[in-house]
């Protein structure tokens, strides 16, 4: 359940309650895609100040798959991380599967896909997400639905909100039917349950990003995702809908900037009333030397740091920032070096203080 416990010009201070321990919004969740945030232990993870994690479905079911996990104990048990795990619908996967191979489909019942890896042919109904993240035990589930690029015809945004809205329904109740619960016990507090988020579709179109979330919220649900491809248009539009959206969920809600990852997108969200954020940029980025930096961000390939004793930041206290004997613990010059080597320990000290400038600039942002 999620508690707005402040709101100062715009940016919301909260807690959301799992099953797995509070989640202090705005935060931010870095993406295990496979089991694990490329590069990084878990606790390197949670040495950057991050407390919460996201894991998608589609992969988790297809290896090691959602029955042998279940048989584990669930996520927690077999990734030894107790922080709180959300786990996405797998539609994304999907969406982006369908897309790349040009084989498949979605109908009203489902998205039918082909995995390359094999040529098999494979089927995701709403209720099929449900169940397979229940047998992953996650503590945030997302319903299915159909995602679409934010420049898309009129008509096929329509076809998205539709099928988004109706999938949502049979999700919503596949939910309860697997938790034994009805409509009233679903807004229980007393009642311990995965929480559940739907998604709102209707790329650049706002009277459909209207119709969409006005019917979601007639369903019910903890909080609610920007659903699409964000920025693929110029940024002024992505960033009009973007506060659009905030406007269209209640207050008492969280409001999920999925795939929201630059810093900037991220500042500016939070500023408009957004709670929780998921991306690959900042691990991915640090794996290919970008840094962010409280006076913007650096690539530390660039021979311009071949030279450059300081460290990456002075303003961060991650692991490679440290100032060990007034010295950091791992200076520019010398990631420059590891980089140049293609030592893998670059990548890791780099997606570390990334991930730790996310979790200072959200802490400094509320207060």
């Amino acid at each position: 359940m999620f508690q707005l416990t402040s709101t100062i010009k715009g940016v919301r201070k909260g807690i959301l309650t799992t099953p797995h321990g509070d989640i202090q919004t705005p935060a931010f969740l870095p993406d295990a895609t496979y089991g694990a945030v490329k590069m990084l232990s878990f606790q390197d993870v949670r040495s950057a100040g991050i407390d919460q994690i996201l894991t998608t479905t589609l992969h988790m079911k297809i290896n090691p798959g959602d029955k042998y996990i279940k048989r584990m104990g669930g996520l927690h048990s077999f990734f030894g991380w107790y922080g709180p795990i959300l786990t996405d619908s797998g539609g994304w996967q999907v969406f982006s599967l369908i897309h790349q191979t040009g084989k498949g489909k979605v109908t009203e019942e489902g998205a039918e896909f082909i995995l390359p890896t094999d040529g098999t042919k494979h089927k995701l109904t709403p209720e099929d997400s449900i169940n397979i993240q229940a047998n992953l035990r996650s503590d945030i589930m997302v319903v299915l639905d159909d995602p679409i690029i934010g420049d898309s015809s009129l008509k096929d945004n329509k076809r998205a909100v539709d099928i988004t809205v109706q999938w949502a329904e049979r999700a919503k109740q596949e939910f309860l039917k697997r938790y034994q619960l009805n409509d009233e016990k679903f807004d229980d507090p007393k009642k311990k349950r995965p929480l559940l988020f739907s998604v709102i579709q209707g790329g650049n179109y706002k009277k459909l990003r209207k119709e969409c979330a006005e019917k979601l919220i007639e369903i019910g649900f903890d909080g609610y995702g920007y659903g699409g491809i964000l920025l693929k248009d110029d940024k002024k539009t992505t960033r009009d809908m973007l506060k659009h959206f905030a406007g269209l969920v209640p207050e008492d809600k969280v409001r999920y900037g999925m795939g929201v990852g630059k810093p900037d997108d991220v500042e500016f969200c939070i500023k408009h009333g957004y709670d929780l954020f998921d991306c690959v940029v900042p691990t991915r980025n640090g794996r290919h030397g970008q840094c962010y930096t409280s006076f913007g961000s650096i690539n530390l390939k660039s021979t311009k740091y071949k030279y450059d004793n300081r460290a990456i930041d002075r303003a961060c206290d991650c692991e490679a920032c440290k100032v060990i004997n007034r010295h950091p613990a791992a200076s520019r010059a010398y990631l420059h070096s590891l980089f140049k080597a293609k030592e893998i320990t670059a990548m890791r000290l780099c997606s570390i203080h990334n991930l730790r400038y996310y979790s200072n600039m959200m802490r400094q942002m509320v207060g």
